[in-house]
């Protein structure tokens, strides 16, 4: 029980003042912009891949059910089990 840590609540920064300290500022610049608009780039073509593998597949996935439901639900001619 004594390795617990005591929670006390979120930890503020200030100064000895009574101010509190600026957080950092927010990085900026070409390069950020560039590997953010890299980064977009690559969410925005996964997505364009997934929804044409789906545009592919579902046309063939539903051919399969129905072929699958006629060969399981075919009529059978009396004499055969």
């Amino acid at each position: 029980m004594s390795s617990m840590k005591n929670d006390e609540g979120p930890v503020i920064d200030m100064t000895p003042e009574g101010e509190f300290i600026d957080p950092p500022p927010a990085k900026s610049g070409v390069g950020v912009f560039l590997v953010r608009l890299a980064i977009f780039g690559l969410m925005v073509g996964a997505v364009g891949l997934m929804f044409w593998t789906m545009l592919l597949a579902l046309p063939l996935l539903l051919l399969a059910g129905v072929v699958g439901y006629f060969m399981a639900f075919r009529p059978r001619s009396p004499g055969r089990l």
